[in-house]
């Protein structure tokens, strides 16, 4: 479930840029081809999101929003209420309660809280299905962007603690990753957010590091890491850009 999350999250954020929302997300909406990539089909219902002059309630119970038939409400996080009830449908085989029914009383039990589905999907998935369900637009995930990257971050910190390291251990073993050109250990933790400027007792960076140690790899995931500091000196007052002058890398 999850690749097919993330490439409908993409698909939803190239929509959302160009000024439309969906409105009718839901399993029969979704086709898998052979190669198992999702296809969003029957956009009948998608409108622009600066449209107000339309108040007509289209969609499908369980998977609308409540500010659905609201065009002052609706906006990306519509999308993604109803992307969130379409994993729910897959994850338990039951459409999550009305959305207008739960603003009178709101009996959802949030994937978090089921033992029989925590013992076969990771935390990170439930939960970010859980946010995508809020019946608040305040609570809920603002666009596709800030959903995937919290699963991508989530899902990095998972597989980390799995090898062991937690958060407060994420800054000294990017710098001892970075030194040892350990690529894919590197990319789990910058990832699950590392910070990528931090330094040693030398004021080795990351960066510094993995110039020194001729990690091209490295050096250019994390030249491409974003909030980089390409000039960032060492207490020898020497920069990435010098050290890989001076090696000839």
């Amino acid at each position: 479930l999850l690749p097919v999350l993330e490439k409908l999250l993409s698909a939803l954020d190239y929509l959302h840029a160009r000024g439309f929302i969906h409105r009718d997300i839901k399993p029969s909406n979704i086709l898998i081809s052979t190669d198992r990539e999702p296809i969003l089909i029957d956009f009948g219902t998608a409108r622009l999101l600066e449209c107000t002059h339309t108040t007509t309630s289209l969609g499908t119970p369980g998977y609308m929003p409540p500010e659905q038939a609201d065009p002052h409400m609706r906006g990306p996080w519509s999308d993604l209420y109803a992307l969130g009830a379409t994993c729910y449908r897959l994850i338990t085989g039951m459409v999550p309660p009305e959305a207008s029914a739960r603003l009178i009383s709101d009996d959802y039990t949030p994937l978090t809280e089921c033992p029989e589905l925590t013992e076969r999907f990771p935390h990170s998935l439930l939960s970010s299905i859980d946010t995508a369900l809020n019946l608040y637009i305040k609570d809920r995930w603002k666009n596709a962007q800030e959903w995937l990257y919290a699963l991508k971050t989530q899902q990095a910190q998972e597989k980390l603690h799995l090898l062991g390291i937690e958060p407060h251990e994420y800054n000294s073993e990017l710098l001892s990753t970075a030194e040892n050109g350990d690529i894919n250990k590197l990319r789990l933790l910058i990832t699950a957010g590392a910070d990528v400027n931090t330094t040693d007792d030398d004021g080795h960076t990351p960066l510094t590091l993995a110039a020194w140690g001729g990690h091209a790899e490295c050096v250019k995931l994390l030249l491409d890491a974003p909030r980089i500091n390409v000039n960032a000196a060492d207490n020898d007052g020497e920069t990435p850009l010098y050290i890989a002058a001076a090696t000839g890398r």
